[in-house]
This record gives C-alpha cells, structure tokens and sequence, in this order.
C-alpha cells in the first residue's frame, strides 16, 4: 500500500519527534521572534501589537522537548494543529454586529462553528490512525 510506504518516510523524518529526554537538543530554548503588526493594520491593531509585544518581550520561549515544541516543532503537531486567522471572513462574519443581535442568535453561530471544528478534527484523527 502506498500510503503506508509514505507513513513510513514521513516517520524517518527528523522533525517528526521530539528529540529524547536525555539529548542535549531537549534542553535548547526556542525563542519565537515578535510578530510584527500587518501593513495594513489600524492605529487600534498597532497599538494591540505593541501591549502584546511588551508583553511578550520577558517570555524566555520554550524547550525543544515541550507542549509547544510539540506543536510548533514536528510534523505531527502541524498536521494536528488547525486554526484561521482571525481577519478570516468564516470566523469574523458570525460575529459582525454581536451586539446587535440576541445571545440565541450569536450562540447558534459558535454551536455551528463548534461542529465544523469537530468535523475537521475527526478527518484528521481518520487520516492519524
């Protein structure tokens, strides 16, 4: 089967684990640079970026061998990931103009959201396994 041929390349892959506990990679600090606010972003975005850019200025990153590493650092944790930018019109259309609609409107919204969620996760839990 060829998709068990390409399981088995990809596992050979040096970012598809952590590196062992007792290795000397385990103990490197990773530490992400700054996001920088987007070029088109409004005074209100720029100065969110900033707060978060002070905010973030005495964060000392995290180890190689760690949750975020996990996530951030091997090809398991960016096929598992999934997410959308903010700016994305199928995560910020459902709240356009929130405070002028009910709570049982907005809340069928994240209900809806919430499924489409479960379904992107059960595909990738299929392909997992």
């Amino acid at each position: 089967c060829s998709h068990k041929k390409a399981a088995l390349e990809l596992t050979k892959h040096d970012s598809f684990l952590l590196p062992p506990p007792t290795s000397p990679q385990a103990q490197e600090r990773i530490t992400p640079p700054l996001p920088t606010p987007p070029a088109n972003a409004s005074s209100q975005q720029q100065r969110f970026f900033r707060m978060m850019q002070s905010l973030s200025q005495n964060r000392n990153g995290y180890l190689r061998r760690s949750g975020p590493a996990l996530e951030k650092e091997t090809v398991l944790g960016l096929v598992m990931r999934l997410g959308l930018p903010m700016d994305n019109p199928s995560v910020s259309g459902p709240f356009a103009n929130a405070a002028g609609r009910t709570l049982s409107d907005v809340n069928k919204s994240i209900d809806g959201m919430r499924r489409q969620w479960k379904v992107y996760l059960d595909g990738v839990y299929a392909f997992v396994r």
